[in-house]
């Protein structure tokens, strides 16, 4: 999608994905929506809000009003707007999500916190500020307390992509036979420590795929200074069929791999 003459319907769009796009694109020119409760308008100038008006109400209260019920038709035209103004779409956003209940949080494992310039537009406020503080060290979503503020500000960060799903690592190791354990492969400290991380725990299983595509999983203890080295249990290398000296790609399990793995 561009930001020419554009028109549609919002059913068929989500809101705020479509006016970031719309921002980021840096033209200027005017949103309209044809709404059953009036018109709302939103200017932009070089790719930042000069004003929205939904009917009489003004500012962030007009784009809660159509965040709350996004339906209707839509048109962009690219015109010249004058203004003044400099407010940022996201921090407009944010300002206008403040205004509604929280929607559902659509994740609750760890985040990854969108690193921009944008980000540091937003006007976050204080508890907003800690969040991303504390999601940024490592704590994961699901942690903060069900019908909390803090759960409230993340999902929130969520919805507007402020906060995104942090993948793991994957780690390219080297198979060596291990005599000192039993149906288990041991991994360097610190890959585990990483992995534990970015997933908010400490895995207990790892998932080993080889290069001939062969997946595996199985129990893993952590063990200093092996680096690259996978150390893999004599019966663990007889039951899937692996070789020493060969290379396999890890990672720790993810919630779906769990849910996967428990339905079989």
């Amino acid at each position: 999608m561009t930001a020419r003459d554009m028109l549609g319907n919002l059913q068929d769009y989500d809101v705020a994905e479509l006016l970031l796009l719309l921002a980021e694109s840096g033209r200027s020119g005017v949103f309209e929506v044809t709404h059953r409760l009036g018109l709302f308008r939103l200017a932009f100038r070089d790719g930042v809000v000069q004003n929205a008006e939904f009917g009489i109400v003004r500012g962030e209260g007009a784009l809660a009003l159509l965040l709350r019920e996004p339906r209707g038709s839509f048109t962009f035209v690219p015109r010249p707007v004058p203004g003044e103004a400099s407010t940022p779409m996201l921090a407009m956003l944010l300002g206008a999500t403040r205004l509604l209940p929280p929607p559902p949080l659509i994740f609750d494992g760890p985040a990854k916190v969108r690193d921009d310039a944008a980000l540091k537009d937003l006007g976050l406020l204080d508890d907003e500020a800690r969040v991303v503080r504390e999601v940024a060290a490592g704590r994961t979503l699901g942690s903060f307390e069900e019908g909390s503020v803090e759960r409230g500000v993340v999902a929130r960060l969520v919805r507007l992509g402020v906060l995104a799903p942090r993948k793991v690592r994957v780690a390219r190791l080297t198979l060596e036979v291990w005599r000192g354990g039993e149906s288990t492969v041991a991994l360097d400290t610190s890959i585990v420590s990483l992995w534990t991380q970015q997933l908010g725990a400490p895995p207990k299983e790892v998932l080993l795929r080889t290069d001939e595509g062969k997946v595996v999983r199985v129990p893993l203890v952590a063990v200093p200074n092996l680096g690259v080295r996978l150390l893999v249990a004599p019966d663990v290398l007889m039951r899937f069929g692996l070789q020493g000296g060969t290379s396999v790609l890890a990672r720790p399990p993810e919630r779906d791999d769990a849910q996967k793995h428990d339905a079989r």
